[in-house]
């Protein structure tokens, strides 16, 4: 005849079953905090390093926009040298003509500094918003790692047998949530709303 359980195995397993039940208890909610403290450290540290690559992103366009207008405005004044050259070469230096074409090398150097401008400022704007999105992000992760801390302490505690007796079970739970442990919450039964 042959035994399903070694005998040995079996007193080892009924000996250390208080023991492993007390680790249980004890250890996975240390380590369930633990790595709850540890995912909104994270959290926070991501946000910080994300603001801090936009802004070296933004000093590269900084320093990209800048070096722009420098060779903006020496194209201009190249130009208008040439054209003040060639005026007075021609012998119209002082004609409306000439004045006409130094204005609009001027107006076409303002017109592409304004523009510059306005992309600086519209990447100023997106780091912005880039910063807001990657804050959110990080404190939806923050609030996220609470709430599963906060839904396995419930379920150690027996919370939710207290706020919805008779109805626990492990196959539902009102915040369609499943914790670490397995527990997955309560059967809610359902309300008729329009008196149906």
């Amino acid at each position: 005849m042959k035994l399903l359980y070694n005998p040995l195995e079996l007193i080892f397993v009924i000996a250390l079953k208080p023991f492993i039940k007390g680790i249980a208890e004890w250890v996975l909610p240390a380590i369930l905090a633990t790595s709850t403290v540890a995912s909104i450290e994270q959290s926070r540290q991501a946000s910080k390093r994300q603001r801090r690559a936009n802004e070296l992103n933004q000093r590269i366009a900084d320093i990209k926009a800048q070096r722009e207008r420098v060779k903006l405005i020496s194209e201009a004044r190249r130009k208008s040298a040439l054209l003040a050259q060639q005026a007075e070469l021609t012998g119209v230096a002082g004609s409306a003509g000439a004045i006409g074409g130094q204005m609009g090398v001027t107006a076409q150097a303002a017109s592409g500094l304004s523009f510059l401008d306005q992309v600086s400022q519209l990447g100023k704007q997106a780091n912005i918003f880039t910063q807001r999105a990657a804050d959110a992000q990080s404190r939806a992760g923050m609030f996220g790692a609470v709430a599963g801390l906060a839904g396995t302490a419930a379920t150690a505690t027996g919370a939710w047998e207290k706020l919805f007796p008779g109805q626990v079970t492990k196959a539902s739970n009102p915040l369609g949530m499943q914790s670490a442990s397995g527990f997955t919450g309560v059967n809610i039964p359902s309300t008729r709303l329009f008196g149906d």
